[in-house]
């Protein structure tokens, strides 16, 4: 009887073993180990300001508001399209800006468009509880378009300071 019960208790650990090992979730090879779930888009609600720049960003359940984009002064409201909490990817749909509409490389003439701009921003909630932002694509004229960028910079995590985005680093923001 004691034989029996020791080859149960044995075969019983062994199937839990070998269940609970086929029950892990795969992560994508581009969202690093230590964030999965740690935040969702729900974190990002509320009013976010640049340490560097003190422009603001107002992130809403469906939209995200610019109020003072840029440093330029004037106001740029996206809808939500995708949240990829995951990824730590947003997707938007907004109105597109040419920022160099004069031509002389300065950037200091926006012109606001009402035709379509699909955008995709990655972002990422740091333990010192600063939010890192980085545009990876802008201004697409589709979502497919928008899809079909492969376009990626990736946060360091351990620096995210650090991390590039781009022409630059990933901007910093402190929550309200």
């Amino acid at each position: 009887m004691k034989i029996k019960t020791k080859k149960t208790v044995w075969g019983v650990i062994l199937l839990s073993t070998l269940f609970v090992a086929g029950c892990t979730a795969d992560v994508p090879a581009d969202v690093p180990a230590d964030v999965p779930g740690e935040y969702t888009y729900r974190d990002l609600i509320g009013t976010w300001t640049d340490t560097q720049y003190g422009g603001t960003i107002v992130f809403e359940e469906n939209t995200i508001d610019k109020p003072n984009m840029g440093g330029k002064f004037f106001h740029y409201i996206e809808d939500v399209v995708e949240k990829d909490d995951l990824a730590k990817l947003i997707k938007t749909k907004g109105d597109k800006i040419n920022w160099d509409a004069n031509g002389d490389n300065t950037y200091n003439d926006p012109i606001i468009t009402p035709d379509d701009g699909f955008s995709r921003y990655r972002w990422y909630i740091h333990s010192d509880g600063y939010l890192y932002w980085c545009t990876e694509s802008f201004g697409k004229a589709s979502l497919d378009e928008l899809n079909a960028d492969t376009t990626n910079y990736p946060i360091n995590t351990e620096n995210p300071a650090d991390s590039d985005c781009g022409i630059g680093k990933y901007s910093k923001y402190q929550k309200n």
